[in-house]
């Protein structure tokens, strides 16, 4: 008899029964995996857990990948690490028109109680289908078709689902291959990620541009036009330091930073009113305690709810909008493309001249979001290419948003 798997259960993904153990399939991979499980059942949890935030999508994220679970415990006898592409080629044949034992009328997957399993219920619901009015003859009764299968709409949906879960789980070193992804779609997932490659900015380019500011500071001709540059500087460094967004940056103070011993926390609320921790390296803890002493605060650390704007205006408690902090970023670059250029003008090794004019090119286009994208590489590199913890320092809703910061090198 098919039982109900899985369940959302205060507000968390669970198995309801426990699925038969096999032993690990050809495609499971021999390098370190980045999950918490030897075996192929708890990784499935492992990849719905990223839709807590969101119930309707972690439901219907559930359901989906029950109904893949089930097939392969009741007609394969396989786990996750044994399907190859033969087997899901069947298994989208097969939910197009499930047999009778698979379905039933709408049914909860509990009883009243909320404990007890429904045995009445299926993975698949009976549904009606009228004929389309369109085809229809007017003197004819309209006789309902019962059909068990998905519509097509729900058929695009589950595959997108279960071939984002074999993503997850080779991206995260669970898996050799993805037997769900087709050529046509590798192709679209190079694409996505050779245009974020050329979207995002070198170390070697952002320690370049803050050279070129510091010494613009050193010899502005003003103390506004100072205050111009360190702040340029400091913002430059904040976020390729953080990763965060502009209306975060744009939306938080210092007493927003909580501080545990030597370590410091900013607290943020994101994307969607979503909040999240992150911590700040000693790096970008040298740029705050620098910059703070720079405009006149009296503390490098921040105090107990203090007001100081992370991104001022002249004065600290005033915060500059997001807009105002883009033109801030691209003049910076355009400042530091234009002593590119000026470099390239003046050396006569042709090699030299072209490595200062694609920088320099790059300067040109570079944008505020290229240090977030930065920083997304580094921590993702520097994380031992740990999806959970980087989704979760970027504020990102979906694992396949921060896949794309996973270079083959």
């Amino acid at each position: 008899m098919i039982k109900p798997l899985l369940a959302v259960q205060n507000g968390k993904p669970v198995f309801v029964t426990r699925p038969p153990e096999f032993e690990p399939g050809f495609n499971r991979s021999d390098s370190m995996s980045m999950l918490d499980s030897d075996t192929d059942w708890p990784v499935v949890i492992e990849y719905l857990v990223q839709f807590q935030p969101k119930p309707n999508t972690l439901a219907n994220y559930l359901k989906e990948v029950e109904r893949f679970a089930l097939w392969l415990i009741h007609e394969k006898q396989k786990p996750i690490s044994a399907v190859n592409r033969a087997d899901w080629l069947a298994y989208l044949d097969f939910i197009k028109s499930p047999p009778a034992t698979w379905c039933s009328t709408k049914a909860r997957k509990f009883q009243k109680d909320g404990i007890t399993l429904n045995t009445g219920w299926r993975p698949f619901e009976i549904r009606t289908v009228h004929e389309p009015l369109a085809t229809k003859s007017i003197d004819v009764d309209d006789d309902p078709q019962l059909v068990t299968g998905l519509s097509e709409n729900s058929q695009a949906l589950a595959k997108r689902i279960i071939e984002s879960m074999f993503t997850f789980l080779v991206v995260a070193g669970h898996l050799n291959a993805n037997p769900a992804m087709s050529p046509r779609t590798r192709n679209r997932s190079s694409a996505t990620k050779k245009s974020f490659s050329e979207r995002t900015i070198s170390d070697e380019l952002v320690d370049y541009t803050i050279d070129i500011l510091f010494h613009a500071q050193k010899h502005a001709g003003s103390e506004r036009e100072a205050f111009g540059y360190l702040r340029a500087k400091y913002i430059i460094q904040l976020l390729v330091g953080t990763g965060l967004r502009l209306s975060e940056a744009a939306g938080h103070t210092y007493g927003d930073i909580s501080i545990r011993g030597e370590r410091w926390f900013l607290d943020i609320v994101g994307k969607g009113d979503k909040p999240r921790s992150i911590e700040l390296f000693d790096d970008v803890i040298a740029v705050m305690k620098e910059f703070r002493l720079a405009v006149g605060c009296s503390s490098p650390t921040p105090l107990y709810l203090d007001a100081m704007k992370l991104v001022p205006g002249k004065n600290v408690n005033k915060a500059i909008s997001g807009r105002r902090i883009i033109q801030i970023i691209r003049e910076s670059f355009d400042l530091a493309c234009k002593a590119k250029l000026a470099e390239a003008e003046a050396v006569a090794c042709a090699g030299d001249k072209g490595k200062l004019l694609r920088d320099a090119s790059y300067l040109e286009k570079a944008s505020a979001h290229w240090l977030r994208h930065a920083h997304a590489s580094y921590f993702l590199k520097h994380s031992g290419q740990n999806l959970k913890a980087t989704m979760s320092r970027l504020g990102h809703a979906d694992v396949g948003t921060t896949m794309i910061y996973i270079h083959d090198d």
